[in-house]
């Protein structure tokens, strides 16, 4: 954790609002949190209703232009803050969403890849797979201010869902082309354990979203063909990937009635 909140403090960002909520921790994360409270906006320890309830909770109290959340595995790098800032410089109302790219570090520190990001393509984002890493993405306020806040009933796809909502109320994403942020690989890490769930919840997001949609319906062979070639781009652009990636999706598209 600690290296998690001097990432932030060492941005050396003028007019930070640093915000954060803890789970109740009984380890030190009190203690190392009350050591740089004269710096921190707001903070608090207690009991939440899981990863997105505390997020609104700190989401509640901001008051800045340009958000982000980070998880305590997690940091931010040296000039991220002002990179992000000069991305949202180009006074696009529409513009919702910068983000760069992220490495991905082992428990221990060292870098395991560092995962460069492709320029935004929006079908690829609504039916292929989530094209950004959370912490590399930072979102202005007034995305919030037309869509509300992350969903509550969602666990582990909440960002997806978020990018989508805000894709779908016309905002625009932007790749800077800036390494960001670093994200750690270990075994207590939610999103290394929790890999089916977060599947299987971010397929379930990419069906309801085709259904609130209310698209055409899509045929099997062309819903089956698209999966492919987007798992196929995702080698290409990642490398060689040991991940499998579920068909789950057709299973349950084809029981909506979305395929036929």
């Amino acid at each position: 954790m600690e290296e998690t909140i001097l990432s932030v403090l060492n941005q050396n960002y003028p007019n930070l609002e640093y915000i954060i909520i803890d789970g109740g921790s009984t380890d030190n994360s009190v203690e190392i949190i009350k050591k740089y409270e004269d710096r921190i906006t707001y903070w608090v320890s207690e009991p939440d209703d899981g990863m997105t309830d505390a997020l609104n909770k700190g989401f509640r109290k901001v008051t800045g232009e340009i958000l982000n959340w980070i998880n305590s595995d997690d940091y931010f790098l040296p000039g991220a803050f002002f990179a992000a800032a000069k991305g949202f410089n180009d006074g696009d109302p529409r513009l919702g969403f910068i983000y760069g790219s992220c490495q991905n570090i082992k428990s221990d520190g060292s870098l395991l890849e560092e995962r460069k990001m492709i320029d935004f393509d929006a079908d690829i984002l609504r039916y292929g797979r989530n094209l950004f890493a959370q912490p590399a993405s930072f979102f202005h306020r007034r995305v919030m201010e037309k869509i509300g806040l992350p969903d509550e009933k969602l666990n582990y796809a909440m960002d997806y869902e978020y990018w989508l909502r805000a894709l779908d109320a016309g905002f625009k994403f932007k790749n800077i082309n800036t390494t960001l942020a670093a994200f750690r690989y270990h075994l207590e890490s939610k999103s290394v354990d929790s890999r089916s769930m977060i599947v299987d919840e971010s397929e379930q997001v990419m069906l309801d979203q085709v259904l609130h949609l209310k698209r055409n319906r899509f045929s099997l062979a062309y819903l089956r063909t698209v999966v492919r070639l987007f798992r196929f781009k995702n080698m290409l652009l990642r490398g060689i990937q040991k991940k499998q990636w579920s068909f789950n999706s057709i299973a349950r598209a084809r029981k909506q009635g979305l395929l036929q």
